[in-house]
């Protein structure tokens, strides 16, 4: 299924590759390649001697390879299915999830505008022409009834992050976000994978995923990694959510 591409308004951002330093507050943007399960993709991204810099949106995650990984261990669970990316940032997931192909509709989201413009650069880079973009801050009610709006209300068998979890105030906006766009379906999941941070526990998801009454299963990361490391299995974790009420 071909979709219209609806990032025309990024157009701009996309072409003007000259000025990206710029327009990221100064920071240096690379070019690098990034190979999981047999697929290459170019993505332009913040370089890691910028790690702390105020970009967090255009560095690439470590748990993004996770996700990727996951992705591609387990295709039944994404083949022809309608998926949407939170926080999307430079686009290694998403644009991972496109080239196999296996999802009839991906949507791309993410709240920071200058990773939308990134974003819609790294895409077109990749040749990836049957997606949606879109603008969507968490927990911002307006943002998500236009992404639902342009469905026709239909909501989505699957979404997915990776690395959201880094700053404690926006756990409950990722919840909200994910809660109102997931199917009730009971095969409709929610996945993320993060890397454990000081400032987000493990208990503060557990109590997040219990207000918004979803279930929670974590993936034993050893099953699918295909070289897994013990900092990636003590500190990652992959865990998909499922409402509670999920409709048989």
């Amino acid at each position: 299924m071909t979709l219209t591409v609806e990032a025309s308004s990024y157009e701009d951002w996309g072409e003007a590759s000259d000025g990206l330093a710029q327009l990221f507050g100064g920071e240096e943007l690379d070019t690098a390649a990034e190979t999981i399960a047999g697929r290459t993709i170019q993505l332009k991204r913040i370089g890691s001697h910028a790690q702390h810099g105020e970009n967090p949106a255009l560095l690439l995650w470590p748990a993004a390879r996770v996700l990727c990984e996951f992705i591609d261990a387990f295709p039944a669970l994404f083949d022809g299915r309608e998926a949407c990316e939170l926080g999307s940032g430079v686009g290694l997931c998403g644009i991972f999830l496109l080239l196999t192909g296996l999802c009839r509709e991906v949507w791309l989201t993410d709240g920071d505008t200058s990773s939308i413009g990134i974003l819609h650069h790294n895409l077109k880079l990749n040749s990836c022409s049957s997606y949606q973009l879109a603008r969507l801050r968490w927990g911002q009610p307006a943002d998500i009834s236009e992404i639902l709006g342009k469905r026709a209300l239909r909501k989505f068998d699957v979404v997915m992050g990776s690395d959201l979890l880094y700053n404690p105030t926006c756990v409950e906006g990722l919840f909200q976000t994910a809660a109102a766009l997931l199917s009730s379906s009971e095969d409709a999941l929610f996945v993320q994978a993060f890397f454990l941070r000081s400032c987000v526990s493990e208990e503060d998801v557990v109590a997040a995923a219990a207000r918004f009454s979803m279930n929670i299963e974590q993936i034993d990361l050893s099953t699918f990694l295909k070289q897994p490391n013990d900092t990636v299995l003590q500190r990652c974790r992959l865990w998909v959510f499922r409402h509670q009420d999920a409709q048989q």
